[in-house]
């Protein structure tokens, strides 16, 4: 089962999360779930998706544009990565899109800056929705070589880990591996 869980063809990891292992060597990574957006030849674009930004929430951006949010519900802005770091990202269920929305895997759509605000101002939206500022990105074969280092685990797209509100997210897809904190340790070769 737990084989199951984890990728070993990182040929293609569009749609999956990378939960960083405790042997990750980046302090602001630790603990981290990462939904990959784009991999290909050119590399890798993804978002941060269990790190929410204490204290801001879509209603203060929101409210700053002047935009009555009475009848819309508020979410919480994550921290999505150092790059791109005043761009925002939502990732969201494709039973709303926007002429700007890309559908990425397994009906998860992402949504890039205006498109994301109309969205939100809007009285109707997605079912599932997480907003992201900034964005992780890697270099052509750079990941593929961090998850041989075994910095990161891929696991197949879960949309209670994805959307999920639980501070403990990090620790709630280790144990859906099989793991604990401490299973890497000492571990070496391909994740």
């Amino acid at each position: 089962m737990v084989r199951d869980m984890i990728s070993n063809d990182v040929s293609n990891l569009t749609g999956m999360i990378l939960v960083s292992t405790p042997m990750i060597p980046i302090k602001y990574l630790k603990k981290t779930m990462i939904y990959i957006c784009k991999h290909d030849t050119e590399g890798t674009v993804g978002v941060i998706v269990n790190k929410p930004i204490p204290g801001m929430q879509a209603h203060s951006i929101l409210k700053k544009l002047h935009i009555d949010t009475s009848n819309i519900s508020n979410v919480n802005i994550h921290y999505g990565g150092a790059e791109e770091i005043d761009q925002c990202f939502m990732l969201h269920s494709d039973d709303f899109m926007l002429r700007g929305s890309v559908v990425i895997n397994n009906h998860i759509a992402l949504t890039i800056n205006g498109d994301l605000i109309k969205s939100l101002s809007l009285r109707t939206g997605a079912t599932h929705k997480l907003i992201c500022m900034g964005c992780c990105l890697w270099e052509p074969y750079q990941l593929e070589d961090e998850i041989s280092a075994n910095y990161w685990v891929p696991i197949p797209q879960d949309n209670a880990l994805l959307f999920g509100s639980d501070k403990t997210m990090w620790e709630s897809a280790l144990l859906k591996i099989g793991g604990h904190t401490n299973v890497f340790a000492g571990s070496s070769g391909n994740a």
